[in-house]
C-alpha cells in the first residue's frame, strides 16, 4: 500500500458476511456474528466489540485475529456464545480499556460496568457497577450517582467522561 493512498478494503473483517452492506443475524448468535455493534476497543492483547443487538461483548484474545470472520475467544454478558437476549447487558455500547481495566457503558441498564482486567474466560462478572447500587438495579436518573442511557465513555487526561 502506498502511504497516503485511500484505504478501500478493510485489513480484517470481524462479524458475519454482509453482501450489499446489511444482513440481519440469525436468531441465535454465533462466536463470529454480531448484530448492530456499537463500540470497539483495540489493545495490545485483545479486540473487544460491543455486540449491542445481542447484548454481549465479544473478545478476540490477540491484537488482531488472523482471518476474516474469525470466532471470538470470549463472550461477556452470557455464559455461552449462542445465548440471545438481555442478561448482564441490555444494549452495551461504549467500550474502553484504561489502566488495564475494561469499562463498558450498559445503556438500557443505565450503568457503567468495570472489570479489573480484560476477561479471559466467558461469563466473567464485573468487579464494579457505577450508576446502580448493584447488578440488579436498572433505575434511570440524572444525578451525581446515576445515569440516563450512558452511551459513550472515554478517559481523557485522567478524567472519566460519560455521554
Amino acid at each position: 500500500m502506498t502511504v497516503g493512498a485511500p484505504v478501500t478494503e478493510p485489513l480484517r473483517w470481524l462479524g458475519g458476511s454482509s453482501p450489499f452492506g446489511l444482513v440481519l443475524p440469525d436468531a441465535a448468535p454465533t462466536p463470529s456474528t454480531m448484530y448492530a455493534p456499537r463500540g470497539v476497543c483495540l489493545t495490545d492483547s485483545a479486540v473487544i466489540a460491543a455486540d449491542t443487538g445481542n447484548h454481549r461483548l465479544l473478545i478476540w484474545q490477540s491484537s488482531l485475529p488472523e482471518a476474516d470472520h474469525h470466532d471470538a475467544d470470549v463472550v461477556v454478558g452470557h455464559s455461552n456464545m449462542t445465548t440471545e437476549g438481555p442478561d448482564l447487558f441490555f444494549l452495551p455500547t461504549g467500550v474502553i480499556v484504561t489502566d488495564g481495566r475494561l469499562v463498558v457503558a450498559d445503556a438500557w441498564h443505565h450503568r457503567i460496568l468495570v472489570w479489573d482486567s480484560v476477561p479471559t474466560a466467558s461469563g466473567t462478572m464485573p468487579t464494579l457497577v457505577l450508576g446502580q447500587t448493584d447488578l440488579t438495579g436498572v433505575t434511570e436518573g440524572c444525578g451525581p450517582q446515576q445515569f440516563y442511557w450512558p452511551f459513550g465513555i472515554a478517559m481523557i487526561d485522567g478524567a472519566f467522561w460519560v455521554a
